[in-house]
């Protein structure tokens, strides 16, 4: 708690900024920050300028007090982590360059200020204080109390908070099972748990994968041993068949060659033991040629399924030939496969990892050597990357495949000014289709829309308007912010929209064709038109599923009526019944 002084002298500060007395750097917030005192956001506010929309009044100091309000729902443990965390998000923003810079804007204020979060979460003990909290008391706090409604800013949240747990790789595998034993899953009070779960679940999705060992002289006979056996070990957390992920090795040093073809094995065992079995070449390293090799090693993937091919290098040292290795790198990403590059040992340039992945920097891991006690959990993380990959299509292309229950398809589309229209023939079973604008991986805590077949095929318009509806920052923002999405769809390119197709039933048979613009037709469908959807038996057994169909009757979005408060509270009270009387 900070000193009465200290609080009247703030409070004079800001009073003399809010009347145009002084300049950006005349109002210090250190102290307020020091003390993790949440009126360090008032005077965060003044001396930026904000207003009541902005960062500071509107989220920084909202979650501040929330968190402090509800401090009691958490664990000893999960308090403690508040506090350290609430002064660690407010020294950050005080020893940032945008703290002390007179041109940023509240918007460059609350671009790092988010930003910062998972940093802050993880350093001070996110993955066990919270993570791995006891019948996941902690998750289920910051869901049910601190972010429990579906407005845009708490989607956002949610999803850094899902987002954080990927940091955590020594921890993941220990909730997978405690989680599934202690939480209630099904519990709609344990929803965040429940969809943490799921993303982390690799078991689920399937995908085609060649993996890149580096076989030349630098990396040494023994090396190679441990490298294959850490490959070996990682693909263990995968479900491995010839309906499920795939897995081929391409070893390259002087020269590469497919020693195990994609999905000539369809048991982890079988894996397992060929790719130890694999032998040490030594010679040079050819990273360029290994990457040549990828389309001929793809040739049987499966894109004509919306399954993605994904590839992984791992290597220890510079490539024979830098430029050769980043025109290979740039053509093999040209052809829409998703690359991952690991680093071993110092040797290696990270100029060429950067170049060799998809996503640059953020798909570039690296260990300081082949004993290094963190190789297992690095790797750990590069099968979270591996298995949460969207395959990229294009509108027009059609998917044909079937899901088992549980199991999803993750699609990445360019979002186009015209909008998109979903068509999916449903041959057998019913889907659920998650949307986001924002999240690659969308579920029921981040979606922007969602649409369920309920025994019917589906025809769905993703309109523009809703792209608009859902990056904007339009809680009560009197539509300014609404108003400049408009002209950011109409003008760029570069927006996507993410798919996550779920099936329902044991077996889930479907053709997903996809075009620009409104192209539906008034077609018996839960999502074409307010005539096309039937619920009227949902509702006359009272099954909370009606919501669901109501929402895609009338178009709605995840923070419309029918879903954010309709289906939330059939469900919570279907959950709570037994606490009622029996009249």
């Amino acid at each position: 708690m900070i000193s009465g002084f200290s609080t009247i002298a703030a409070a004079v500060v800001i009073l003399l900024c809010i009347t145009a007395q002084c300049t950006a750097q005349d109002t210090d917030c250190s102290a307020l920050a020091t003390n993790g005192d949440c009126s360090f956001y008032d005077c965060l506010s003044a001396r930026f300028r904000c207003n009541s929309k902005d960062y500071p009044l509107r989220r920084g100091k909202t979650d501040c007090q929330k968190y402090t309000d509800e401090s009691s729902c958490f664990t000893k443990s999960g308090q403690a982590w508040l506090s350290r965390v609430r002064r660690c998000l407010m020294q950050s923003i005080v020893s940032s360059a945008v703290y002390n810079n007179e041109s940023a804007t509240c918007d460059d204020l609350k671009d790092f200020a988010i930003g910062s979060r998972p940093k802050c979460y993880v350093d001070n003990g996110f993955c066990t204080s919270i993570f791995l909290s006891p019948q996941c008391q902690n998750l289920n706090c910051i869901q049910n109390r601190i972010y429990p409604d579906n407005k845009r800013y708490s989607t956002q949240s949610r999803a850094q908070i899902i987002k954080t747990t990927e940091s955590c790789p020594s921890q993941i595998s220990t909730f997978l099972t405690d989680a599934q034993q202690q939480c209630s899953l099904d519990s709609p009070d344990s929803a965040l748990p429940a969809v943490i779960h799921d993303h982390l679940d690799c078991t689920a999705r399937a995908f085609d994968f060649m993996i890149l060992l580096d076989a030349s002289g630098s990396v040494g006979a023994d090396n190679f041993e441990i490298m294959k056996n850490f490959v070996a070990n990682m693909l263990s957390n995968f479900t491995i068949g010839p309906d499920d992920t795939r897995v081929g090795v391409i070893s390259f040093a002087s020269s590469p060659s497919i020693v195990i073809s994609l999905g000539s094995i369809n048991t982890y065992s079988q894996l397992a033991t060929a790719i130890r079995a694999i032998s040490y070449t030594s010679g040079g390293t050819n990273t360029a040629a290994a990457l040549d090799l990828l389309s001929t090693a793809f040739a049987t993937a499966r894109v004509s399924e919306g399954i993605p091919r994904v590839a992984a290098v791992f290597t220890d040292g510079m490539s024979n030939d830098a430029a050769a290795t980043v025109q290979s790198a740039q053509a093999v990403h040209n052809d829409k496969i998703t690359v991952f590059s690991f680093g071993i040992g110092s040797g290696v340039s990270n100029a060429e990892l950067v170049a060799i992945a998809s996503d640059g920097q953020q798909g570039v891991f690296t260990i300081s050597g082949f004993s290094s006690n963190t190789f297992q959990a690095v790797l750990t993380q590069l099968q979270l990357s591996t298995c949460l990959t969207p395959t990229t299509s294009e509108t027009g292309i059609e998917i044909a495949t079937t899901l088992p229950k549980g199991s999803s398809r993750l699609l990445q589309y360019e979002f186009s000014s015209m909008g998109m229209t979903l068509k999916i023939d449903i041959t057998i079973g019913n889907l659920v289709i998650r949307g986001s604008f924002n999240v690659q991986n969308p579920n029921a805590l981040t979606e922007d829309f969602s649409v369920m077949s309920n025994g019917n095929n589906i025809d769905y318009f993703i309109s523009p308007a809703l792209f608009i509806q859902s990056t904007s920052d339009d809680d009560n923002d009197g539509g300014s912010r609404r108003k400049r999405q408009t002209s950011i769809l109409t003008n760029t390119t570069d927006a996507n929209v993410y798919l996550s197709i779920v099936g329902l039933n044991d077996n889930n048979t479907f053709v997903l064709n996809t075009t620009f613009g409104d192209t539906t037709v008034n077609i018996p469908t839960t999502a074409s038109t307010t005539q096309s959807s039937n619920c009227a038996p949902l509702a006359n057994s009272g099954d909370c599923s009606f919501y669901d169909c109501l929402s895609t009757k009338f178009q709605c979005t995840a923070n419309d009526y029918p879903l954010a408060y309709g289906k939330k509270y059939c469900l919570k009270y279907a959950s709570r019944s037994s606490c009622f009387t029996t009249g």
